[in-house]
């Protein structure tokens, strides 16, 4: 996770990578204010998790692009393989 800060907007970007992706999670935040984008190779898209708590809506936001990251890789690396020795 890195942080930014522009002092004169009084703003904070935070940056979280999305786990197995070149993706990342930003998030402006103001006073009062936090507006997400899905930021992949530069390009932004906006996301509007509907949840006022900040804490919640990241993990809301993480989970929902680590599912969608899951869903799209090839089927021998979406689930392990469990064998039960016996």
């Amino acid at each position: 996770m890195t942080f930014e800060v522009a002092a004169a907007e009084r703003t904070l970007f935070a940056r979280i990578p999305v786990a197995d992706t070149d993706a990342s999670l930003r998030i402006r935040l103001r006073p009062g204010e936090a507006q997400f984008f899905l930021d992949r190779g530069g390009e932004l898209m906006s996301i509007d998790p509907q949840e006022p708590q900040l804490k919640r809506a990241v993990f809301l936001v993480l989970a929902e692009l680590a599912g969608q990251s899951r869903a799209a890789a090839p089927e021998d690396e979406a689930a392990p393989v469990v064998i039960e020795a016996r």
